[in-house]
């Protein structure tokens, strides 16, 4: 190889490095290291998620906004007091995510995959009543082979 000089070495470097950095944006296997409480394990086939619940109305409103990321492995919950129609939106949300409507029997009425952060003002609500809702990483509910009709255990 020719020898470069000290600047150009660093400019190869970090060259390298932002593509490297891409690549991982591209493909999708960036890591998240955004912390979140682990209030309740949930089973989807097989697989075990932890998420953060949101139970009082403020937690609610806010629930992952303002978030920089979501892992694979994470997720929110919203658990509300009777099956109902429950809107949602993207409102100061960072990163896109699969949303999961589950009736009271925690089966899966209505999945809005890969909403973005740029759907906002907008919102989507399930067809059907709904008691629980799961917020997902984008791409999540079918990598875990969530659909309708499937069946979340917590």
């Amino acid at each position: 190889m020719a020898k470069l000089a000290p600047l150009a070495k660093i400019i190869l470097l970090l060259a390298i490095a932002a593509a490297a950095g891409m690549a991982s944006y591209f493909t999708g296997r960036q890591t998240c290291t955004e912390v979140y409480r682990h209030d309740i394990s949930l089973k989807i086939n097989g697989k075990i998620l932890n998420a953060q619940t949101a139970v009082t109305p403020a937690q609610q409103e806010r629930g992952l906004s303002g978030r920089q990321c979501l892992s694979a492995g994470n997720a929110m919950l919203f658990a509300f007091p009777d099956a109902g129609y429950y809107y949602f939106w993207m409102k100061d949300m960072n990163f896109p995510i699969d949303i999961v409507w589950l009736s009271p029997a925690k089966q899966v009425v209505w999945i809005n995959p890969d909403t973005a952060p740029s759907t906002y003002p907008g919102s989507f609500v399930s067809p059907s009543p709904a008691k629980y809702v799961l917020e997902l990483k984008a791409g999540q509910a079918t990598a875990l082979g969530l659909g309708t009709g499937s069946y979340v255990s917590f």
